[in-house]
């Protein structure tokens, strides 16, 4: 499946802003270096074939302004069912030299063919000399994760600064929802089997709620 993705920050005088979407490392996806890796770095190595989907576009953050203000990478990936992405956001704001506290929010979502069609859009400085005061960080198929979720498949990151999107808005994103799901959502259960040992293990798999309860 197809996904594309925006990342990179912007600095100005008064406010720096960052997006990026990182990979998560679960069971289905062991070969992800540590608890997660930026998904650049694992298209450009083609981790669990992994891989990007056409040229990357870079524009600065300002025109002209490339390294004082930052830049933004746009780009399609080609990924697998199942993967679980962090989108990171991150803003810091000064107002006449006094600085607020840091806003920073984790959102993590599960690819899949049959989720909702997602945009999210990560918010942007206002200041005059930017490109835009918005940038679609992802579009793609996807599930809102929720903590008991995350738990689930042993992702440990939800603990901080993790987000759930409602009313399609938080601090710094917007959550467009242009496509419904096209079948009901799974979740993942524990199944008590026996090995080729006659051992009893534990294997953890996505099941379908049905549709039409019998």
């Amino acid at each position: 499946m197809l996904i594309s993705t925006t990342f990179g920050n912007e600095t100005f005088e008064n406010s720096i802003h960052k997006y990026h979407i990182f990979a998560c490392r679960t069971e289905s996806f062991p070969l992800i270096e540590g608890r997660q890796q930026h998904l650049w770095v694992v298209a450009k190595k083609g981790i669990h074939d992994i891989s990007r989907h056409g040229p990357l576009n870079v524009i600065a953050a300002a025109p002209g302004c490339i390294e004082s203000t930052g830049k933004w990478t746009t780009g399609s990936y080609s990924v697998k069912e199942g993967l679980v992405l962090k989108i990171f956001g991150f803003r810091k704001v000064s107002n006449m030299g006094f600085s607020r506290q840091p806003i920073v929010e984790n959102l993590f979502i599960r690819l899949s063919s049959d989720a909702p069609l997602y945009t999210f859009t990560g918010e942007l400085s206002r200041n005059p000399k930017a490109q835009g005061d918005s940038i679609n960080v992802f579009s793609g198929r996807a599930y809102i994760m929720d903590e008991a979720e995350l738990l689930d498949m042993a992702i440990t990151e939800y603990k901080c600064n993790t987000i759930l999107i409602k009313s399609g808005r938080s601090q710094l994103f917007w959550a467009h929802e242009s496509s419904p799901e096209i079948q009901p959502r799974t979740k993942l259960k524990e199944h008590k089997l026996k090995n080729m040992k006659g051992e009893e293990v534990i294997v953890k798999a996505h099941v379908r709620k049905r549709a039409i309860q019998l």
